[in-house]
């Protein structure tokens, strides 16, 4: 039911082309913490565990004094996530399809049906940000002086012990306008960053690397740490019994394409391209405390037996003022 040209496909090759176009394509999901093919087999109600690593706080002592040392447990921390739902897209060609129309296979019908999974994927993750519970109150932005709104979000990201590398600031269509006209963003344009207008990356400002995304609400934005939101992907296996297909995981990515033949149409044998990828996310919790006096948040040595709360700290959201 395939032509010559059609049946030499190299699946591996294929599937390739795809992760390289879904990592292209993916502007939220290039942001975020990102773990693909996670031993899921056999894990309950399909959820897996991320460490993060142990919070510690050393003792002090004056130098030739009796005082003891201090002995601390490493506690390390974990994110349990999981699996809750996946991306198809199945795509039906008839032979004169494949023989007379198609001249591209990777280009015609993979790569669109990439683009479909990258921005139901985009659209999932800003679902995500927008609905986290968040710690810290949301952050105005004034839109006659944004960067102020910028710089706080920084301050109170470092308040909450996120590290000062791998901070990003995503923003809708309107946060984003408002920030192209400000002045200080086109003071950083003249200045060199050879970043900034170019595709989805504004710019950065405030040591916040900035990205538009057409998914998530105009009026909002959200300065977050690398590890704020975790994202983890599977590909399902390909099957016996199908022509050619393969499953593959790269840079925090997965996907799945393979062809097999539907004998049961009343017109002839139809070959139905799938594309499939399994997805789940999370924002990512700190076990601790903020500090009344000084906002700053102080993260459980020991988060089980701390009986602190679970905050949402690692992102904070802007907002458009009315």
């Amino acid at each position: 039911a395939t032509s010559d040209g059609y049946s030499a496909i190299k699946p591996d090759k294929i599937v390739d082309g795809a992760l390289s176009l879904l990592t292209r394509a993916s502007v939220l999901g290039n942001t975020v913490f990102r773990n693909a093919g996670g031993d899921f087999r056999g894990a309950k109600n399909d959820t897996i565990s991320l460490r993060l690593p142990a919070y510690a706080k050393p003792g002090k002592r004056q130098l030739r004094s009796s005082t003891n040392r201090t002995r601390t447990q490493l506690h390390e921390r974990k994110v349990d996530i999981s699996l809750t739902h996946g991306y198809n897209i199945d795509v039906p060609l008839t032979d004169e399809e494949i023989t007379l129309d198609i001249e591209s296979l990777a280009r015609e019908v993979i790569a669109p049906c990439v683009q479909g999974i990258v921005r139901e994927y985009e659209s999932d993750i800003a679902a995500l940000m927008a609905g986290a519970d968040y710690a810290n109150e949301t952050i105005e932005i004034d839109s006659s002086s944004p960067y102020a709104a910028i710089v706080q979000a920084r301050k109170t990201l470092l308040d909450m012990q996120v590290p000062q590398s791998g901070l990003t600031l995503a923003v809708g269509s309107s946060v984003a306008a408002v920030l192209l006209e400000s002045d200080q963003l086109r003071r950083a344009d003249q200045a060199g960053d050879s970043n900034a207008l170019r595709r989805a990356e504004i710019g950065t400002l405030g040591n916040f690397s900035v990205v538009e995304s057409q998914a998530l609400d105009p009026d909002i934005g959200v300065a977050y740490h690398r590890t704020a939101f975790a994202v983890s992907t599977r590909a399902p296996i390909v099957p016996d019994g199908v022509a050619w297909g393969a499953s593959q995981s790269a840079d925090g990515y997965a996907v799945r394409v393979m062809q097999a033949l539907d004998p049961s149409d009343a017109d002839g044998p139809t070959n139905v391209v799938f594309h499939d990828a399994w997805v789940g996310m999370k924002a990512v919790t700190d076990v601790g405390a903020i500090d009344e006096t000084t906002g700053k948040f102080e993260p459980a040595v020991d988060p089980e037996e701390s009986g602190a709360d679970d905050l949402f700290v690692r992102a904070v959201k802007l907002e458009l003022a009315s």
